[in-house]
């Protein structure tokens, strides 16, 4: 961190002139950038600000910065009612910045000799302190894509890959899918499939569970809600409704497992 310290000299009849106006009374170069300070009177309240400013395009990069303003006395040390000081602030590149003291002289200061030197004008200790720009962390953003385990399971219960029980439904179509997914999916076909298995045979070709209440049409759907959680398209030849009724009343069965 560097730091460095400037007089600056204001003659008391600068801060006498009429309240409202403003003048630059110092100006130097500091850490490559050309800073400036004017003082500005208040009609209203009798006083006199200071403001310190870096012209705009002046920051060729970002910078953080300290400031001190400090009234002396005739020996030269700080009047601590007349101290303000900032905290480390960012100062950004591409705009004009500017840091006010207000109301740091009074009409009383002026008619204050221990505030002024022998020839009459007032002394003010600028302090400045520079470090390395500090930008503000920002959380890495990243873009997680939404899941697609739905449709890995879907394609799993369509290429039939795995598959270790068969239903057989009304009709005798037979619906091959995987006793592990059924399970996690739904309590009634856990307790069908590693319970007493009431309702399936077993053959050389594997486990088969007969379902005979239900049409071939609507297991299918069941089986593929189950994998995916997602329903299907309304059939407009049984009408809109018809469909996802009878598909409630199978997911009440093996899913809920009411009746059971």
């Amino acid at each position: 961190m560097a730091s460095e310290h400037h007089l600056i000299q204001i003659a008391a009849t600068q801060l006498r002139c009429p309240m409202g106006s403003s003048a630059s009374c110092w100006s130097s170069n500091i850490g490559g950038h050309d800073w400036r300070c004017d003082y500005t009177t208040n009609p209203s309240r009798g006083t006199v600000s200071l403001i310190l400013l870096l012209p705009h395009g002046n920051i060729r990069e970002p910078l953080n910065a300290r400031f001190k303003f400090s009234l002396l006395d005739q020996k030269g040390r700080p009047v601590p009612s007349r101290t303000q000081a900032s905290s480390f602030q960012n100062w950004l590149t591409r705009h004009r910045w500017e840091w006010i003291c207000d109301d740091f002289i009074t009409k009383e200061d002026l008619e204050q000799p221990e505030y002024r030197l022998a020839d009459g004008p007032f002394t003010v200790r600028f302090d400045i302190a520079l470090k390395p720009f500090a930008a503000k962390a920002t959380d890495a953003f990243v873009t997680v894509p939404p899941s697609n385990l739905h449709q890995h399971l879907g394609n799993l219960l369509e290429c039939k890959e795995g598959t270790d029980v068969t239903f057989q439904v009304a009709g005798g179509d037979m619906f091959p899918a995987h006793r592990c997914v059924l399970a996690a999916r739904s309590p009634v076909f856990r307790a069908q499939l590693f319970g007493e298995m009431k309702e399936s045979k077993q053959t050389a070709g594997g486990v088969i569970v007969e379902i005979e209440d239900m049409e071939a049409k609507v297991f299918g759907s069941l089986l593929r809600f189950i994998y995916t959680d997602s329903l299907p398209e309304a059939d407009e030849d049984d009408g809109p409704m018809v469909h996802y009724q009878h598909l409630l009343v199978a997911a009440d069965r093996w899913i809920r497992g009411a009746n059971q």
